[in-house]
């Protein structure tokens, strides 16, 4: 997309509106730098890559999916690319529910057309069609659709978006194996510890593209974290392509009163639910349609969905007892958990909370901060001001390690603090500091760096510290509008 396309010239006018001249310049900044970037095309499966999965599919096909399709007033063009997507999949074992809530039979008449010209290994058996007696909401519709489900894992798929081929193929194998594995033995640089783990999840959930209004152009693809709780609280990445567990969803089902986002508000009860495993495929599974009437293509016109996002986590949040506070943060669908006292008190599994260590002023360069189980930072070297890939810079969330230099530990862990690093751990005040160099918006305490000697190793005490602290049964919190500021 040009960028002083229409399109775009109304982005940056509302964005300018929420978050003012500076941010908006700095935003725009961000993304003509990441629109130099190589153009994406997306895989393609190759014929003998089709023909191996269907081969395994015939030896491993006890997992029956059913995928949902809420449909109203679908447009012809639309309607058929979903149904080639859904029924030209490499794993047989499904079923298509068209829960349509359209006035007249516009949808059934073309559905009846499109399967009628399918040649019979298509099994357009599997198609189980369904109109609705009233429309009632994207929800309801929706609600209708799952209770039909005959599967063992439902899907959601919207109307005018496309699965690729391989889409349910990729679910199977990851739930039977309670994990994603690489066909390939590689290794992902999203793939990381928390996405091993075993028994049959509740939920499974795949990366994600966008494409143009006619399916020929994709663009912004989602290479996604795998589950990670605080930053699922602070917008819906886990989006599409997503699977539950029958019995959970249906018990569950879509809660009316949050349509238009009636998706987050199911992904955070599905992951409160139990203490079943949530795995991430790190595939791109799902094509997202952008056109003029979609979100994915104009975010103002549904801006009621960003409030519906709000109260489904400020449910989450009161749902756990929290003493806290959603709030919306620059980013449209994106939110921040605002405490309104100590955190610590009532999450007894937050070992840590961590902010940014920014060089020299407060719009400097990231220097510090979330780290990976290796010690690599997540954002050095980005500007200040910038938020990152899917905003993700932004956005609180668990990491593996944190930085000492802007650091607050739970009580309980100060002695294992000493038996790390060899140092005491000594709080001082956050605000209010003769030489600033810190800003904390909530608590007064964080460890004072300046009491480590000069010459200490800080990234592989901080590594040593978080993975001790990991290893004792805790989890590290990032909240990235914490920040330090380091002029050494």
């Amino acid at each position: 997309m040009p960028i002083l396309s229409k399109e775009n010239i109304k982005r940056a006018y509302y964005y300018m509106k929420r978050n003012g001249l500076v941010n908006t310049y700095n935003a725009a900044k961000e993304e003509i730098m990441e629109g130099r970037k190589a153009p994406y095309e997306p895989y393609v499966l190759s014929e003998d890559e089709k023909e191996r999965q269907r081969r395994w599919a015939v030896l491993n096909d006890s997992i029956k999916f059913s995928i949902v399709v809420p449909a109203y007033n679908t447009p012809k063009y639309f309607l058929k690319e979903l149904l080639s997507s859904v029924l030209n999949q490499t794993y047989h074992n499904f079923q298509l529910v068209i829960a349509d809530a359209s006035e007249d039979n516009t949808v059934k008449r073309e559905l009846d057309f499109y399967l009628k010209s399918l040649p019979p290994e298509k099994h357009v058996e599997r198609v189980h069609y369904m109109h609705l007696t009233k429309n009632v909401g994207i929800a309801e519709n929706t609600n209708e659709g799952i209770l039909e489900a005959e599967g063992d894992y439902i899907g959601l798929l919207d109307h005018d978006d496309m699965l690729t081929e391989d889409a349910l193929y990729e679910m199977a194998r990851a739930i039977y194996a309670g994990k994603y594995e690489d066909e390939n033995g590689g290794s992902d640089k999203l793939f990381s510890r928390t996405n091993i783990v075993h028994g049959r999840p509740k939920m499974v959930f795949s990366d994600e593209d966008k494409c143009n209004e006619n399916g020929t152009v994709f663009s912004e693809p989602h290479y996604k974290l795998d589950f990670n709780p605080d930053y699922i609280l602070s917008n819906n990445y886990v989006c599409h392509f997503t699977v539950v567990e029958a019995d959970l969803l249906k018990r569950l089902l879509l809660r009316a009163e949050y349509d238009g986002a009636q998706d987050f508000d199911l992904v955070l009860r599905v992951w409160m639910a139990d203490d079943r495993p949530i795995v991430h495929i790190p595939k791109v599974l799902y094509h997202w349609r952008c056109h003029s009437n979609s979100t994915a293509g104009n975010p103002q016109s549904k801006a009621y969905a960003y409030e519906a996002g709000r109260r489904a986590v400020q449910a989450a949040v009161d749902s756990m007892g929290w003493d806290a506070e959603a709030v919306g943060n620059r980013h449209l669908g994106f939110y921040r958990v605002d405490y309104k006292s100590d955190p610590f008190k009532f999450r007894d599994n937050l070992g840590a909370i961590g902010g940014r260590v920014l060089k020299g002023s407060k719009s400097g360069k990231i220097i510090g901060g979330a780290m990976d189980g290796d010690g690599a930072g997540y954002y050095f070297g980005m500007p200040a001001a910038y938020s990152g890939y899917m905003h993700r810079a932004l956005q609180t969330q668990n990491v593996e390690a944190l930085d000492l230099r802007c650091l607050r530990l739970r009580k309980e862990l100060w002695p294992l603090f000493e038996e790390v690093t060899g140092f005491a751990y000594i709080d001082t005040l956050a605000t209010g500091r003769s030489d600033s160099d810190v800003v904390i918006n909530q608590w007064d305490r964080i460890f004072d760096y300046r009491t480590l000697p000069k010459d200490c190793d800080i990234p592989c005490l901080s590594y040593d510290l978080s993975e001790a602290i990991i290893a004792a049964g805790y989890t590290l919190l990032y909240q990235p509008e914490w920040e330090t500021v380091w002029k050494k």
